[in-house]
């Protein structure tokens, strides 16, 4: 084997390279790279907006979008009428999440992924025969531990295959996330016709029937999981420790959803399901505009929105009307939820390297669960208040509506302090690929 010195030339500079077997290797020096979009526009990378390699078509990829998206809409899904299995499952899914999160990065995501679908299919199907509430909230509640696991193996997925900053890579997680605000929407139709029809078991059959369509679809589409795996040692019984801690702040909600919520619907007229068929196609607009609109404006028009939509429904009074105040404002509250939703989701995941992105999509999803709780606590604690001491004058004297009236105008106060914290944000667009 003879070595040579070749001179290979670049940007003005010369650098002896070495060649062997007579094979001359040239040394690219390409000028400095500020993101993976500008990497693209130089040549020295693949197109962040291309289709990925992990999957052989564009239906291969919208299918494994989907199966990520019904991933996340599971929780949803378990939402009904009975209150104490509302609570049973919420407890159990946001208390296992972080758990579950560092399991998949340590174990493989697919595997996991495949088997809580196929589980969750099993379980629902065996929810069907329950014969007393002990059993119903039992299995709810493994429901939910199997929920726990998908949601962040599905987006750890997700994460990896679309590492960098791209808009395929913003339809991709808007698309994700509509699936828990429509998952909510199709509960609220679909299983409620089923319970009508066959009883209540139906709904839960109709789930099992749902998801096992979507394992079987996913064992498919789902492709193989090659980030490396994080090793297991002695920081991995850290994960342990927010379990303990959730579980405990998470009993406030048990009590608040078994005793705060409406008894029945209210047709079209329920508020989330106005809200939640809202939602999800403002998601996907929220996902196109990430890399067209600064994101600290969508921050700005998420806060404003949540501001306006709370101050509205404050400021009415019993007897007002329904379309001038209370539908105006779940519209309006979409665009709060959407955008900052999308935003603050897209930079979690992008903060963390691949092999750790199951665990920053537990880190988000517990985060959203904790603050609900508290919320839920400070909120009923200050409609108790109200409620026992009634204004006698003023602007809600002798209406019943005060107590709800000062839920909406203490979530206006927190929402508009958000507003004003938006200015400290140092965040620009994401998945802009600068023209060359």
């Amino acid at each position: 084997m003879t070595k040579t010195a070749t001179a290979a030339a670049t940007d003005d500079r010369i650098e002896l390279v070495p060649v062997t077997n007579n094979v001359i290797s040239q040394v690219s020096h390409p000028p400095h790279i500020e993101n993976d979009s500008e990497a693209a526009v130089a040549g020295c990378g693949p197109d962040p907006n291309a289709r990925p390699a992990a999957f052989r078509s564009l239906a291969h990829e919208i299918l494994f979008v989907l199966t990520a998206t019904m991933s996340i809409a599971m929780p949803s899904f378990l939402q009904g009428s009975i209150l104490i299995v509302v609570a049973a499952s919420s407890l159990t899914s946001g208390s296992f999440l972080l758990f579950f999160g560092k399991v998949a990065d340590l174990l493989g995501r697919r595997s996991i992924l495949l088997t809580s679908l196929f589980l969750f299919a099993l379980i629902a199907l065996a929810t069907g025969f329950a014969r007393n509430a002990a059993a119903l909230i039992v299995l709810n509640a493994v429901m939910a531990l199997t929920s726990a696991s998908i949601i962040p193996s599905a987006q750890g997925i997700l994460g990896s295959i679309y590492e960098r900053p791209s808009r395929r890579k913003n339809y991709a997680f808007a698309c994700f996330s509509s699936g828990n605000h429509l998952g909510f929407a199709v509960s609220a139709v679909f299983p409620g016709v089923a319970s009508q029809v066959a009883g209540w078991p139906a709904s839960f059959w109709l789930l099992a029937v749902m998801y096992a369509a979507v394992a079987i679809i996913a064992c498919f589409t789902v492709p193989p999981d090659d980030t490396e795996k994080l090793p297991f040692n002695r920081e991995c019984s850290d994960v342990f420790i927010p379990i303990l801690d959730l579980s405990g702040t998470e009993l406030t909600d048990l009590k608040q959803n078994t005793s705060v919520g409406p008894d029945s619907p209210q047709g079209w007229r329920t508020p989330y399901i106005i809200v939640f068929l809202v939602l999800g196609p403002v998601l996907l607009l929220a996902g196109r505009l990430l890399h067209i609109v600064s994101n600290k404006l969508l921050m700005g028009i998420g806060a404003a929105g949540f501001t306006i939509s709370f101050l509205l429904v404050a400021v009415q009074r019993s007897g007002a009307s329904y379309w001038a105040f209370t539908f105006p404002a779940f519209v309006i509250v979409v665009f709060g939820t959407d955008f900052e939703f999308n935003v603050v989701n897209m930079y979690v995941v992008s903060s963390l390297p691949k092999s750790q992105q199951s665990i920053a999509s537990s880190v988000f999803q517990t985060t959203i669960k904790l603050a609900t709780v508290l919320g839920l606590g400070i909120c009923a604690a200050l409609f108790a208040s109200v409620a026992e001491r009634p204004a006698r004058s003023g602007y809600y004297a002798g209406d019943p509506f005060e107590p709800y009236a000062a839920l909406f105008w203490f979530a206006a106060a927190v929402s508009f302090v958000s507003l004003l914290i938006v200015p400290l944000l140092h965040i620009k667009t994401q998945g802009h690929i600068k023209k060359a």
